[in-house]
């Protein structure tokens, strides 16, 4: 595979086996360049799901930080050594592992050409890598934007806290991630209630989302574990531009989880 004939991509290794949340997966890459010199370059590689959702990422200089030109002599192959967590939170579930190269200076990915690997839109494509076991915290300094809420609802789960987006067009999706703590094992929830609250509390737009992924829903949750969910929201094309808070609250098979009081999240801006 080359990348805007600045780098070549031989060969790669990547330990795809099973894994937990918590865990690294080790990644080295095997690159050639046409000639020796040349622009200073990077490679990122993401864990993603079916949603287009980022879970896991790495970015380093080709070689690593602390690459020194000597070190690739022309003609020779560069052995590059990548390790990608997966963070504590991430949903047991299959996820895609996408590698992009671009150069230091400018953060457009490189087009990528070649055979004997997928080439996706988001990145070139490794494989997949199933993530079996969820862990009983999360690293919420890598979620941008993080509120932490502790608040809980009925005796079988916890809301532990959320980041979302500020900003977000009419007719377009915003943003919005939540981490769960399952209080007790499979707790009754199936959906979120989401309220779209306009500032005199009136409620603007209704939507009902899945609470967790199908390869992982609610009914297999451990009591202890704790999840980061990510969702995309519509915004319905005729929502009058405005500032907006969100309210949410799980919905299940009991009648009365309906019935339970909604967390209210932060303010979201709504343009035209």
């Amino acid at each position: 595979i080359t990348f805007g004939n600045l780098l070549q991509l031989t060969r790669f290794g990547a330990d795809l086996r099973d894994v937990g949340a918590g865990d690294s997966v080790p990644v080295a890459l095997f690159w050639q360049r046409p000639s020796a010199g040349g622009p200073r370059l990077r490679v990122s590689l993401r864990l993603v799901d079916q949603s287009g959702f980022t879970w896991a990422q790495t970015d380093q200089e080709v070689g690593g930080d602390f690459f020194d030109e000597g070190d690739w002599p022309s003609g020779s192959t560069l052995e590059d050594h990548h390790a990608l967590l997966v963070p504590p939170g991430t949903p047991p579930g299959t996820y895609r592992l996408l590698l992009n190269a671009y150069r230091a200076d400018d953060s457009q990915p490189l087009e990528a050409t070649g055979t004997g690997v997928p080439i996706e839109a988001g990145g070139v494509g490794f494989g997949a890598l199933k993530v079996t076991r969820a862990s009983d915290h999360v690293w919420t300094t890598g979620i941008a934007g993080y509120q932490s809420l502790n608040l809980s609802f009925g005796d079988s789960i916890e809301l532990v806290g959320y980041a979302q987006s500020n900003t977000a067009t009419a007719g377009d999706s915003g943003y919005l991630t939540l981490v769960w703590k399952a209080l007790a094992a499979r707790p009754p929830y199936l959906t979120i209630h989401l309220d779209i609250l306009a500032t005199n509390g009136q409620v603007a737009q209704t939507r009902e989302l899945p609470l967790a992924s199908a390869a992982y829903p609610a009914a297999a949750w451990q009591a202890g574990v704790v999840l980061r969910e990510q969702y995309h929201v519509p915004l319905m094309a005729g929502l009058a531009p405005g500032t907006y808070r969100l309210a949410v609250r799980p919905v299940g098979t009991n009648p009365s989880s309906g019935n339970e009081p909604a967390a209210t999240l932060g303010q979201i801006a709504v343009t035209a």
